[in-house]
């Protein structure tokens, strides 16, 4: 289909402009209102828009349950992208809490292990301390 404007009329005080369009074969005659000036537009441009029009007046009850749908469709996909984001936000928590109890664990015990260890180093102190002036050098029989 082929159309052609036959005529376009801009109405300033509604700020509208008026289209008529004609189509050969099959002939077809559509009148479109398109809002504002279409001065600065390609007949290509117009009659789009003009056909834009048509359509929207014609199938506006085909196209409403469309955008119903659709909107249904994103409030669905909203709800599950917010559950999952709390479900996120959850698990960051616990993983905090667990992280923080670790360190908390893992300081308990460098505060019980420090002093052994410094009691450890004592004992070997003491240990080679009392063994006298030995040589460590290699003799198994002592020297």
């Amino acid at each position: 289909m082929i159309f052609k404007i036959t005529s376009k009329y801009y109405d300033k005080p509604m700020n509208v402009t008026r289209v008529n369009l004609t189509c050969e074969e099959p002939y077809q005659y559509l009148t479109a209102e398109i809002v504002g000036s279409v001065d600065d537009k390609t007949d290509k441009e117009i009659i789009d828009l003009a056909l834009d029009d048509v359509f929207k007046k014609i199938f506006v009850d085909r196209a409403m349950p469309e955008a119903i749908q659709k909107v249904d469709e994103l409030e669905k996909s909203k709800k599950k992208f917010e559950e999952l984001f709390k479900e996120m936000q959850k698990a960051i928590q616990e993983s905090k809490d667990q992280t923080q109890m670790a360190n908390m664990a893992l300081f308990e015990m460098a505060e019980q292990v420090y002093p052994l260890i410094e009691q450890m180093k004592g004992m070997i102190k003491d240990a080679e301390g009392s063994e006298g002036g030995e040589v460590n050098d290699g003799n198994v029989n002592g020297n």
